[in-house]
């Protein structure tokens, strides 16, 4: 898949808001950055009590963040690649901060892909996503969106799914269901500029669905 199983390590880790404070970055921001900062608040007001989940229809007064968001997450279930990587911009990497790796979307793709192919029902469902404000990252500015309670489902009956350096498991028609993750993007001019995945110290994503078929990975 283009990427080592070794930066997926399962680390011990609680749900809680302190462990997940502490993944995030700083919100300290410079002087020379206030007016940006103040402009990106006053634009991120309007909509920050927008809350919507998975069964709601988008609301005309909706943020473009949340319909770029929503869009991409709906590609995703529809296993429309393509209109993922148009809603992404350029050098957008998706960091997992449990394993502490930052993936470039065009590997991020390749690995959604892989997986669709071998669980070919697979859809994903979330709870509820706002936008959270502005930006912190000074090289990723644009207004943050977090999407709770994330995860896929589907069933092992495509091609043998392998992950890493490690051997492919022919089709076991095992049901897997992902671990909960909280997804949080960084959306600017239209784009997915930055995507963050918490994992809450669960192996998710491709380890994960290797591990629940049958797959062992040595750490």
């Amino acid at each position: 898949m283009g990427f080592l199983s070794s930066i997926f390590k399962k680390t011990k880790k609680t749900k809680s808001s302190s462990s997940k404070q502490k993944k995030r970055r700083s919100t300290k921001t410079d002087p020379t950055e206030a007016a940006a900062t103040a402009s990106l608040l006053s634009i991120g007001s309007e909509h920050s009590e927008t809350v919507l989940a998975q069964e709601d229809p988008i609301p005309s007064n909706a943020s473009e963040e949340l319909r770029v968001v929503r869009e991409w997450i709906r590609a995703k279930d529809e296993h429309n690649i393509e209109k993922m990587q148009e809603l992404t911009g350029e050098g957008c990497f998706f960091t997992f901060t449990d394993s502490e790796t930052e993936m470039p979307a065009s590997e991020f793709y390749g690995a959604v892909n892989e997986t669709i192919q071998s669980f070919p029902d697979i859809h994903f469902f979330w709870k509820s996503m706002k936008v959270q404000g502005p930006s912190t990252n000074k090289s990723k500015a644009g207004m943050v969106v977090v999407v709770n309670d994330y995860y896929g489902i589907g069933k092992h009956t495509g091609k043998a799914y392998g992950f890493g350096p490690y051997p492919p498991v022919e089709p076991t028609g095992k049901t897997v269901r992902d671990e909960n993750i909280e997804f949080t993007f960084t959306v600017s001019d239209g784009k997915i500029v930055d995507a963050t995945i918490y994992a809450f110290g669960e192996l998710v994503g491709p380890p994960g669905f290797y591990t629940k078929i049958g797959g062992v990975i040595l750490f």
